[in-house]
């Protein structure tokens, strides 16, 4: 396997295992564990996949938009389903739903492009302030903050299933 599928397939197999271990935990110091280390895993995936797309277009060309797209639409697709399927047979189906999501990222890994880009040690460095000074690239960060921001809902849904179906 190239470098970068390599290591998007390492990272959903080993965020699989860790969040198979949400079903059993009994304790909130246990659950800060595996969230945490579910999140070491899980959190490069996406930019690991942007990272391979964008090395790819850029020696072969394409548009990198509906790439995105469709990435997006196979996201709520998949969100529809499993909502579904969870006001059907329960959230107890929940960690191996997600287990098994994160399997198929691993075995989509194999579609990705196998190549290695050569090493450039050529290149300026440029000094950082003048970067971060740019009102780009201030909008970029604040768009970044308020997308993580956004993530409030997730985290109390994980909060709200914890305290539902975990014992502590």
């Amino acid at each position: 396997m190239g470098y970068g599928r390599g290591l998007v397939a390492l990272a959903a197999l080993s965020a699989a295992v860790v969040f198979l271990g949400f079903g059993s935990i009994r304790s909130a110091n246990a659950a800060a564990i595996l969230a945490l280390a579910f999140g070491f895993f899980y959190r490069p995936i996406i930019p690991l996949t942007d990272g391979i797309r964008l090395r790819y277009m850029a020696r072969n060309g394409g548009d990198y938009g509906p790439i995105r797209c469709a990435g997006s639409l196979g996201f709520l697709l998949t969100v529809f389903a499993a909502g579904a399927w969870f006001e059907r047979f329960g959230m107890s189906h929940f960690p191996a739903w997600t287990a098994l999501t994160l399997v198929a990222v691993a075995a989509s890994t194999w579609w990705l492009p196998n190549r290695r880009d050569p090493v450039s040690t050529a290149g300026s460095s440029v000094p950082v302030m003048p970067v971060l000074r740019q009102r780009a690239v201030q909008w970029f960060f604040a768009a970044v903050f308020f997308h993580v921001l956004s993530h409030i809902g997730i985290y109390a849904f994980k909060r709200d299933f914890l305290e539902r179906f975990v014992k502590m």
